[in-house]
């Protein structure tokens, strides 16, 4: 078995009732590290392998410490497994901080399945198997001299998939929880919140000069959308006509802030046709489009894990149908 079926396994195996015996999640660290990361900069680690839980006990503990208001904290920064701090050290020290913090970590964090996140839910509309995405990879293919194959065939032969009606079921059925922004303002690295629906893809190797803006990747676990016409390597299996980015601030979605989605937002996938994609594209560039988003809702880690517990079996059921799960390939 591939490392990374193995990874995805033992992530099922700590299900709710192995938590609540002390178990931590997979790759999680009993204690959270504290690291110093340039000057003035100190990182708090909480694992070394990616997981939703520990992804949620990193939001958990940067919301704790904005509410905190320790002096000399200027800005915090949620990543996968991490929270970065910038603090000026002619307030507190490298070591004053540290104590303060993991004084936070014990008291407030020590019990991540009592952890109730705000989480919005961001209706994303795809077209899947778009043009655009399809011109991309043949215009890879003529310039690299390295054929490709057509970019959801791919994925839908790396996962064991019947067809593309399949791929967009498997992509539009879960709701995907946002872990981190990176690479590019207005990225998001998004995976599904129900284990069934784990999909996989090897990445373009080299990878490409230019992909279109809007376009939906699929990578080694996570999905993102390419909020810039940029270089990439995820496989590319659809495009959405709507902004994960507007510098502008011309829409009400993003008058609070510079890009869509944020660390602990929700995304879900609709499938839309070649009319409608046009349509809210147009609706875009003018700035009368109405995002979908759904503001109040919490996200609760104990009715998650107990999820979790509820479709462990058929989790590992479907993970080992995946043909990566017996030996990854490459591209």
């Amino acid at each position: 078995m591939s490392s990374q079926a193995a990874g995805s396994l033992e992530r099922l195996r700590t299900p709710y009732s192995a938590y609540r015996r002390g178990r931590p999640p997979f790759g999680e660290y009993e204690e959270a590290r504290y690291l110093p990361s340039g000057d003035r900069y100190l990182l708090v680690e909480f694992g070394d392998r990616l997981n939703i839980i520990v992804n949620c006990k990193a939001l958990a503990f940067e919301k704790e410490i904005k509410k905190s208001k320790i002096p000399g904290i200027l800005e915090t920064c949620v990543g996968q497994l991490a929270v970065l701090t910038f603090y000026d050290d002619l307030i507190v020290s490298f070591v004053e901080l540290v104590a303060k913090l993991k004084e936070i970590e014990k008291k407030k964090i020590s019990s991540i399945e009592e952890t109730v996140l705000p989480s919005r839910l961001i209706e994303i509309p795809v077209l899947f198997h778009d043009k655009w995405t399809i011109e991309a990879a043949k215009d890879y293919s003529a310039k690299m001299m390295k054929p490709v194959e057509d970019n959801c065939e791919v994925v839908i032969k790396y996962n064991g998939l019947r067809d593309l009606d399949q791929l967009i079921e498997y992509t539009t059925t879960p709701d995907h929880w946002v872990a981190n922004m990176g690479w590019m303002p207005g990225n998001a690295n998004a995976f599904p919140l129900d284990p069934r629906y784990e999909i996989r893809a090897p990445k373009y190797n080299p990878s490409r000069t230019w992909t279109p803006q809007g376009t939906l990747g699929v990578g080694t676990a996570d999905k993102v959308i390419y909020p810039l016409r940029s270089p990439g390597g995820y496989q590319m299996i659809g495009r959405t006509p709507v902004k994960m980015y507007e510098p502008e601030q011309r829409n009400p979605a993003f008058k609070k802030s510079i890009q869509l989605a944020h660390v602990g937002d929700r995304i879900r996938f609709y499938p839309i046709g070649e009319e409608e994609y046009i349509q809210i594209e147009k609706e875009v560039q003018e700035g009368t489009y109405r995002y979908r988003i759904t503001s109040y809702d919490l996200f609760s880690m104990r009715k998650y894990l107990e999820f979790l517990e509820e479709v462990r079996e058929d989790s590992e059921m479907e993970l080992r149908k995946r043909p990566w799960s017996g030996g990854a390939h490459h591209v």
